[in-house]
C-alpha cells in the first residue's frame, strides 16, 4: 500500500509520461494494457477482454490494432492477444496501474495535461510556420 501512496503523492515519472504520450495516449489503450497485465494466462481472448472492458468487439479490435503498432501488445490468430512490453514500459505500466487504481481523477487529469501539451505544441508550430518566409513561385510574368 505504501508503494501506491508514493506513486500518487508524487508527480508521474518521466517514464509514465513518455508511455502515455507516445504509446498509450487514450484511456482505452491504458485500460486494455492493464487488463492484459493482470490476465492470469499468457494470452487473453479478445472476446473475454471485450466483456471485461464492456466495449464492442470492433471498438476493441481498433484499440488493439493501435496498441499492437506500439510494440506493447502482440496479437495471435484471430482472438488472442498478450502483453509483450519491455522492462521500462512494464515499470511505467505498473506505475500507471497504481495511479489508476488509487485515483482515477488523477489519471484523467494526467491524460488531459498531456493532451493540452500536445495541442499547445501544435499551436506553437503553426504560429512559427506563419512567420516562415517562403519563396514566391514564378508565374512566368516577370
Amino acid at each position: 500500500m505504501a508503494r501506491i501512496r508514493n506513486v500518487v503523492s508524487s508527480s508521474p515519472s518521466s517514464g509514465l509520461r513518455r508511455l502515455l504520450e507516445t504509446k498509450l495516449d487514450t484511456f482505452e489503450k491504458l485500460e486494455l494494457v492493464l487488463r492484459l497485465r493482470d490476465c492470469p494466462a499468457v494470452t487473453c481472448s479478445i472476446t473475454e477482454l471485450a466483456r471485461q472492458l464492456q466495449v464492442g468487439h470492433e471498438v476493441l479490435r481498433r484499440v488493439i490494432t493501435e496498441v499492437v503498432r506500439t510494440g506493447i501488445v502482440e496479437q495471435f490468430a484471430e482472438d488472442e492477444v498478450r502483453l509483450v512490453a519491455d522492462e521500462d514500459d512494464l515499470e511505467a505500466i505498473t506505475e500507471g496501474a497504481a495511479l489508476f487504481a488509487s485515483d482515477r481523477t488523477a489519471a484523467i487529469a494526467l491524460f488531459s495535461t498531456i493532451a493540452m501539451d500536445r495541442i499547445r505544441g501544435m499551436a506553437a508550430r503553426s504560429f512559427a510556420d506563419a512567420f516562415t518566409f517562403r519563396k514566391k513561385k514564378d508565374d512566368g510574368n516577370g
